[in-house]
């Protein structure tokens, strides 16, 4: 599966695991991925972008903490670049 939705550029999905450092290598690789996507249209035609990663963690708090802990790690490492979303158990948290 493709982490970049690139029909719908708002979107990018990414399968978690419960590992951290394997969140963040995939919140970087979406992000890049973004970037190259929407360098290939000009400013008038780019849709918001942002980054979707979807748990299927059963416990919410051990997904939560994959999730946001592979985010802080993207985000210190200046890997990310656009707005993270988290769905786990149909719960959205939005990260800043």
């Amino acid at each position: 599966m493709s982490i970049v939705d690139f029909k719908f550029l708002a979107e990018v999905k990414g399968i978690t695991s419960p590992n951290p450092g394997q969140v963040s290598k995939q919140i970087a690789k979406a992000s890049l991925q973004i970037e190259r996507e929407l360098a290939l249209y000009s400013e008038d035609q780019r849709l918001p972008a942002k980054i979707i990663l979807i748990s299927l963690h059963t416990d919410f708090k051990v997904g939560y903490r994959a999730l946001y802990e592979g985010y802080q790690e993207a985000k210190r490492k200046n890997k990310v670049h656009f707005q993270t979303e988290l769905w786990i158990n149909g719960e959205i948290k939005t990260l800043d």
